[in-house]
Formats: structure tokens, sequence, C-alpha cells
């Protein structure tokens, strides 16, 4: 399960001696308070600050050794010990859930004195996890990785219900969510709808490596969003031994084999499988007799081939589900969802090559399908969708020198989307009806297609990095082209002290919906923005590392037009929307703003952060209308610390803070609190300006302590969390019911709480 070197010395006895180092697998830091056990000879060891252990008089010969703390997958392994001599060892240790192999610990890049995360920046507005954060940020509630971002600087996420998340000012439909090369429409186990269901990502968090938040601009092999990149990395399995792991959290349990391919150590496999059970969530949380569930299976293959050649295979095949009593009554019923089901799947072919000592090849086959059906009460349909896409992508790294590497790629997919919408509402006459109607049925397909280059240089001795860089994509669908450029600039103006700059351009092509849906308007345009970026890092010794950046995004052609919302005119009588090509590419705006953040990244003592975010996003229309942006969060702060009191037990603790957010639409004055059938509802004047009432600030704080039970064949995790432990009322805003023309002109918004104090369990035994 590990490698490691081994200096043999003389000994004048006939015992032996072993000695040791246990580090960290990726940033090669010393462990502290490792436990480090002989069973056969009843000797055991604690590694001290330096990650040192010495276990003397020991019987020779061959003997058993297991490793164990909290946090780190527990490792064994047999060795033998001469007769009078002295083994000295390197251990490496990977984080919970991460199997680190011979193979693998062989291509760790050492980091001397400091962790990976506390190394500065590649490019600013990156910030990124490893797994230890990840599996703590995650929460016991869900074990989703997505939330797990919701703590970075930046990030907008006040629906506790809701693994999406906005990115200064950018929704969810402008950040891109990559994993493991691929740029996914959905991904995410969950349904369209009035906000009131929830959603959970669909890659099973014991199976992610890390991920990283491109806050700003990102490197060129990205694209195809406006705003934001995650990009998440999955992780091989082990080579060494096979292992089985049950997690059992409070949403869901999942059971995942790992082990190798083969006696050669050439690959190995992973297979997980996930349910959910939310029954007593959904009772906890009064949400009346509904349940979302989602299940899940994950396979990740890899292999080497030979020395130069590898293969990876990721697979996800998931399905959603959600059944709700119809609570209105009449035929307010019949627009109701109250029975969904759907599919979100994915899989990519990767081939990585290593063409020459400074060429290496990427190849990538992927295709991924996301489809939902829904339906009222008396099995009409609501909406049916369908949508497909495959393609491939290619990638070339080529190292001109030690100073200068050039990388290019290519990429092409084909995408297919049909959909079928039925409302209630009948937007020709302006009142309910009393039957369905359809409001959208198309089905189109398109082609998109990219390239990228981009040229990385280390100039005046290494302290100057910059990077040139361009993106070329097209769509079909419109028939339009654009260029972006980038650069990206960093400069060490001292040892531990480092200056960053970038500035870029984005492109997002409209969505089929934009352009053959209910407002469908054909002829549209890419959506367009320019990003700048300045930051400043300073290391503060210690493993603490200052961020500062200053940013600006200025945005172009987006998609809108007021006549498909419910609104008041200028001159104040009330409209209804518009079906049809009424979208234009009429809106611009920015979002700009200052973000600090002050971080010790670190396997010993304290790790984590705290960040606060200061911005602004503002919208113009062609029409002179301006207004907020439905995720404009002025102020944000996060608090995240993680502590491994010693081999056995780890706390952490996490704080979270937002200004209130837009209820988006045009909405005046509240008339107050009130009831219906369905629960509480907030009364709102319809009002010529759009996005002017705010929710209340949101905040919350999570604790969570881990205990670990040692077994001789097994690891027991006992995980203990309260969210929200202050109880803080955090409202959500859901399912607008707009007056018919004639009538009082006051909308009806459905309001509550999202999460009470809630004390979870959960657990994951390793054996």
């Amino acid at each position: 399960m590990s490698s490691w070197s081994a200096i043999a010395q003389v000994s004048v006895t006939a015992t032996a001696t072993l000695r040791g180092t246990l580090i960290d697998f990726k940033s090669r830091e010393p462990l502290a308070r490792v436990k480090v056990e002989l069973p056969g000879q009843s000797r055991e060891a604690m590694t001290d600050d330096h990650g040192r252990f010495e276990l003397t008089q020991l019987e020779p010969g061959e003997v058993e050794i297991s490793v164990s703390t909290v946090g780190y997958s527990k490792l064994g392994q047999k060795l033998k010990i001469p007769a009078g001599q002295t083994l000295d060892l390197e251990f490496p240790l990977g984080p919970e859930a991460v199997k680190p192999t011979a193979a693998g610990a062989l291509n760790v890049v050492t980091v001397t004195g400091k962790s990976g995360l506390s190394a500065m920046p590649a490019t600013p507005s990156l910030y990124a996890m490893n797994n230890t954060d990840l599996q703590n940020l995650s929460t016991v509630l869900a074990n989703d990785p997505m939330r797990a971002m919701q703590t970075l600087p930046g990030v907008s996420a006040n629906q506790d219900f809701y693994g999406q998340f906005a990115v200064r000012g950018a929704g969810p439909g402008h950040v891109g969510v990559v994993i493991d090369g691929v740029l996914l429409d959905n991904a995410f186990h969950g349904f369209t709808d009035k906000g009131d269901l929830g959603s959970v990502s669909i890659v099973n968090g014991s199976l992610v490596d890390s991920s990283s938040l491109f806050s700003g601009v990102a490197p060129a092999r990205f694209g195809g969003r406006t705003g934001a990149t995650v990009q998440v990395d999955t992780r091989e399995g082990s080579r060494d031994d096979s292992f089985t792991r049950l997690d059992v959290d409070f949403l869901s349990a999942s059971l995942t084999q790992e082990g190798p391919l083969g006696t050669e150590q050439r690959g190995s496999y992973i297979v997980s499988a996930r349910k959910s059970y939310l029954d007593y969530l959904t009772s906890s949380l009064k949400v009346k007799s509904s349940t979302l569930g989602y299940s899940d299976l994950d396979v990740k293959l890899d292999y080497d081939l030979n020395p130069s050649n590898h293969l990876s295979l990721t697979t996800v095949l998931g399905t959603s589900q959600f059944a709700r009593e119809a609570n209105l009554e009449g035929n307010q019923s019949l627009g109701a969802l109250t029975d969904g089901s759907g599919q979100q799947e994915f899989s990519t072919l990767r081939w990585t090559s290593k063409v020459s000592p400074r060429t290496t090849s990427r190849a990538q086959v992927f295709w991924a399908k996301d489809s939902q059906t829904q339906r009222n009460s008396a099995g009409g349909l609501l909406m049916d969708t369908d949508a497909t896409q495959y393609g491939l992508n290619e990638e070339l790294t080529h190292s001109l020198s030690d100073q200068q590497t050039l990388e290019g790629g290519l990429n092409v997919r084909q995408r297919q989307t049909s959909l079928k919408e039925q409302s209630l509402w009948n937007y020709q006459v302006g009142t309910l009806s009393t039957a369905l109607v359809p409001v959208a049925d198309f089905s189109k397909s398109s082609v998109e297609s990219g390239a990228y280059l981009q040229d990385t240089a280390k100039l005046l001795n290494d302290q100057l990095t910059l990077k040139l860089a361009a993106r070329w994509d097209y769509s079909s669908a419109t028939g339009q082209s654009v260029f972006l450029p980038r650069l990206d600039a960093s400069y060490a103006l001292r040892p531990g002290t480092q200056v960053a700059a970038a500035l870029g351009q984005t492109a997002q092509f409209p969505s089929m919906d934009n352009l053959y849906g209910k407002f469908g308007t054909p002829g549209l345009n890419a959506e367009r923005a320019t990003t700048a970026a300045l930051s400043l890092d300073q290391d503060l010794g210690d493993r603490w590392r200052l961020h500062t950046e200053l940013y600006e995004r200025n945005e172009s052609q987006l998609i809108y037009s007021p006549l498909t919302q419910f609104r008041l005119t200028s001159s104040g009588s009330y409209a209804i929307p518009t079906t049809g090509p009424v979208l234009t590419n009429g809106l611009s705006g920015y979002a700009r703003g200052v973000e600090i953040m002050l971080q010790r990244q670190s396997a010993n003592g304290f790790s984590g952060w705290l960040a606060f975010s200061r911005s602004q996003n503002r919208y113009t229309s062609d029409t002179g209308m301006e207004f907020s942006g439905d995720h404009d969060q002025r102020t944000s702060i996060t608090a995240y610390g993680s502590y491994r009191w010693n081999n056995t037990l780890s706390f952490s603790a996490v704080a979270r803070y937002g200004s209130g957010t837009p209820i988006p639409g045009y909405l005046g004055a509240s008339s107050g609190a009130s009831s219906r059938g369905d629960g509480p509802v907030v009364m709102y004047a319809m009002s010529p300006s759009l996005n002017t009432q705010q929710a209340t600030d949101y905040q919350r704080l999570d604790l969570r302590v881990n205990k670990v039970i040692y077994g001789p064949k097994y690891k027991l995790t006992l995980k203990a969390e309260i969210a929200n432990v202050l109880n803080h009322s955090n409202w959500r805003y859901y399912d607008y019911s707009y007056p018919a023309p004639g009538t009082a002109q006051t909308v009806a918004i459905s309001r509550n709480t999202t999460m009470p104090r809630l004390p979870t369990l959960g657990l994951s035994l390793e054996f």
C-alpha cells in the first residue's frame, strides 16, 4: 500500500530497530500524532512533531506494521527486519478514502516545507480543496462535495437544500462544473422546480480527490461559461490491496469497493453504489408529505498499458425521484408537481500518452445524459425534457524548455435536446386555465467546437511567470464564432510575496431553451464577459498565507427580456409574460469586489481559513432599466477550521454569513405574512422596478467531531455534526402566485425556513 526507502545499518545486537517518518501523501508534510503498531510483538509508538517514530529491541524477521490516525486511511504492510540491523523508512499516508499506492506515490511532486494548498496559487482567483477539507465540509447530512465549495470566498449559497451556488454574482447557469475533464450541463440529482425541492451532486464524495474553484479567469482549456469554473477530479483506486468502505450519512448510504486490476499493479478499480433515504429529513424540516430521492452507481477504472500510456474510465449512472401529495385545491392542483423521475448519467474514457520526454497527449471521449419527467396529481405531463451530449477532447502539452511550455487543444461535442412543457397559466388570455396548456415543444441538435492555445514562460530567474492564451469557440445552433484572448502574469516580489494579475474574455452560447423554448428566440448571440483580477499573496510563516484580490467582471449581450416576467409597466399597468420570440441580447452589467482570505493549510494542528468578501452586481437593460442581480450578495464571511487532536479524534467547525440577496421579481412593498392551504406566504405589491426587495441575512454555524475506532482488520469512523447550531431562521422564498389581470396587483410568495438546528450522525467503516 505504500512506498518507502530503506537504509540498513549494522547493529551490534541480534535484535532489530525500526525507525521511520510518516508524511502526507501529497504535501509531503511530516505527520505528528500518528500511531505505529507491530501487533505481532505488542509494540507501538506515536510520531513526534517531526513525524518520526522509533521501535527498538524488536524480534527480527517478517513483521506486520499498522499505521493509523484520524483523517487518514489506515495503512498496513508486511516487511522483513534483518537481525542486528536498523531500518529507516518513509511512509506516505493518504487522506480519508484515498489509498496511496507505490505507483501513485512515485508521481508526487515534493514541496519542501509546504502543503500543496498553502503554496502560492498558479493563477489569481484560484481556490483549491484537498480530500480532507472536502470530507469535513461535505457535511454528514449529504456527503456532497459541491456543498464544500459553498464555503469559499465569493460564493453565494443561501438555499441549504441545494448543492448549486453562485460565484461573484454569476448564477448556477453561468458556473461551469467540469468533472474529469468534461463540462456538464447538470452535475446534480434534482429537478427544475419552484425552489422547494433540493439537489445533490451526482458524484459520491468518497470518490473525489480534489476540487478547485476558478472564480475569475480560468485557464484556456476551460470554456463555455461566462462565470466561474469548478474543476472536480476523481481519484484512483488502490493498486496494492482490495478495500471495502461503507459510508452511512444522514441522507444516504454508500458502499465502495476498490482494489488492483491484475497482479502487476498496473491498474485499479473503484465501484461505489449510493442510495438516499429522506423520509426522516423531510419530516424534520416540515415539508409536507414530500420526498426527494436519488441513487447512483460510480465506476472508475485506471490501467497502465505501458510506462508511457495510461487509460482511465469514469462512469456515473444516476436516478432521481420525487413524490409529493397535492396540497392545492381545485384545478390549481393540476399545475403542481407531485411526481417526478429523472436520469443523470455521465461517462468518459481518457488516454494519457507520453509521446516524448517533452510532450504529453490527453485524448478523451465522453457521453452525458440529463433527463426528467414531471407530472401532476392526475398524471398530466408538466415537463418532459431530455438532453444528451457526446464528443471528444484532445490536449497536448509540450515543454520547449525548462522555462517555457506550450499547451493546445481541440474539443467537439454533439448536443441533442428535446423539451415538452405544459402550464396551467394560459399566457394568451392571461388567466389560469381549467386544463394544462402547451407552452413549449421542440427537439433540436447542434454541434459546438473549440480550440485553445496557451504559452507559459518563466522569466527573470523564474520570478516572473507569463501565460498568453486564446480560445476559439463555435456553435452551429447560432452560426457564431467567438475569439477569446486571455493574459495571466505573476511576479515574486521577494520570497514569500507574490503579486498576480489576469485579464481575459469568456463567452456562453444560448441554450436550446433560449433558442426554441417558451420564450425561444432564434438568432441570439453568445453572452460575453471580460474579467480582470489583481491579487497579492503573502506567506506569513508556519503555513499561514494571506490572499487579497480585487476583481471586476464586465458582461455584455446577456440574454433577457422583461416580457418573460409578471410586472407593472412604467405607466403602472399590469403586464403578464408573453410567449414567443421575445428574448434579446439587451442586457449588460458588472460584478466587482474584493476578497480577503487568511489561510493555514497543515496536516498537523489547526488548518482552515477566514474569508471576507465585499461585492456588487448590477445590470442595465437596453431600455435603461437598472437593477441588482439575482445573486447580488454584498457581504459574505466564511470561517472554517479543523484540528486533529490525536490519532483517534478530530474537530471541525464552519461558520457562514451572507447579506441578503434580492428576492427576484418585480416586487414592491410587502403587506406581511399570512397562510394558505400549502403553507405560509408573504404578500407583495407588484412594482415596475426589478429586484428591489431583499431576503434577510443568511447565518449558519456547523460543528463536527470525528472519532475513530481501530480494529485488527477494520477502521470505524463515527461522525457527529450539528447543523445550524444557533438555530438561525434562514428564509427561502419560492413558488410565486401571480394575480390574473383585473384583480388586486399583489403576488403571494411561499416562504419557509431552510435548515433548523439539526443533529446528524454518520459512520464510515473501512475493512
